[in-house]
Formats: structure tokens, sequence, C-alpha cells
């Protein structure tokens, strides 16, 4: 991850410059040997809070090993709903362990929230079978964007996308349907 993390901020400083209508309130959890927040609790989307949040994005430092558990544990704590767990997969313990610890969880903090899962450039099969699981235990979704989705000059390889066992299901059916359009339109003009 550490050779990816000024990527991750700008996408996470640009995903907060364009904060949906609907979210309510927010907070960063980072986590490499700690677990570190942005606020101590949730605060509310404002301008403001979006500028200072990704402001403070751009001190987030990558390594050390992925204390994931305590992660998640901080973001319950704060009485969030919704998490965005963005990463390459790496944990600090065994995924089999983490999986197990997701009914003590449940137990601990009620059963109100989701974890939505982000395969953000991991290449290792296991880490995104796990990213499944874990966003399926906990009712959320899998996202997954492949490392090599993108070309340096920034286009998006869609038949990568269309094809990818790692991709996103989203994703995946997305990537199919402007294949499809592409070709429907070729079709067309070919009778023109």
């Amino acid at each position: 991850m550490t050779s990816h993390i000024q990527e991750l901020k700008d996408s996470l400083t640009h995903l907060l410059e364009h904060t949906p209508p609907k979210m309510k309130s927010f907070n960063i959890v980072t986590y490499a040997s700690t677990a570190t927040q942005w606020r101590e609790q949730l605060s509310s989307v404002s301008e403001e809070h979006c500028l200072e949040a990704a402001q403070w994005l751009q001190s987030v430092k990558a390594g050390g090993c992925s204390c994931l558990l305590e992660a998640l544990k901080v973001c319950l704590q704060s009485e969030a709903t919704g998490i965005y767990l963005v990463t390459d997969g790496t944990a600090d313990h065994t995924h089999e362990f983490l999986l197990n610890q997701i009914p003590i969880l449940r137990r601990s903090f009620g059963d109100s929230w989701r974890i939505n899962t982000v395969a953000f450039h991991s290449s290792s099969e296991k880490s995104h079978c796990f990213l499944k699981m874990l966003a399926n235990a906990c009712s959320g979704r899998y996202h997954s964007y492949p490392v090599n989705a993108v070309d340096v000059k920034g286009k998006v390889n869609l038949k990568l996308l269309a094809e990818s066992e790692t991709t996103s299901e989203d994703l995946r059916l997305m990537a199919q349907e402007i294949l499809l359009s592409q070709n429907d339109l070729e079709q067309a003009r070919s009778l023109l």
C-alpha cells in the first residue's frame, strides 16, 4: 500500500470534495501499526469539515502492520453505521480469525452497521476472497478496482474490468454494458 498512498489520499480528497448529498456525518480512520481517527466522533458533513479532513489526510503515512481489527473497533465505537474499508487486504491477523470476530463485534456493538470493502491495488486472490467474505458477513458490499485497470494515460481497460474475477460485480456489469453499447454503436455506424 505504501507505493499507492498518495493515489489513495488524492482519491479520498476528491471524494470529500464531492460528498454525496445524503451523507449526514462521517469520520476517517486510518490504520497501520495503530488505528488513528481524524476526529474522536462522527462529524457533520460541511464544507469546512470536508476541507479539514482532506488536509488531515495529507499527513497520513503508510507503513507498519495492518491492525484491521483495532480499526474496525474504533469505527464501531463511534457508532458508525456504514463503514468503507479501503485496503489491499493485508492484516495483522489471519483472515479466518478476523471473520470469526464479526459475531463478537455484533454482540458488542449491535448489528445496525455494515462494512463495505474496497480492494485497493490488491493482486492477491486470497485477499479478494477475504474482502468478499468480510463484506458478506457484515451485510455490506465488496468493491474492487484491478491493479492494471487504468493505463498511464488514464484510459480505463474495459475488457479487463468486464472479464476479471477480482473486479467487483457492479464494476464488471457496468464495463460489460459499456462494451456492449460500444459494439452496438459500431454496428449502427456500419449500417450508415
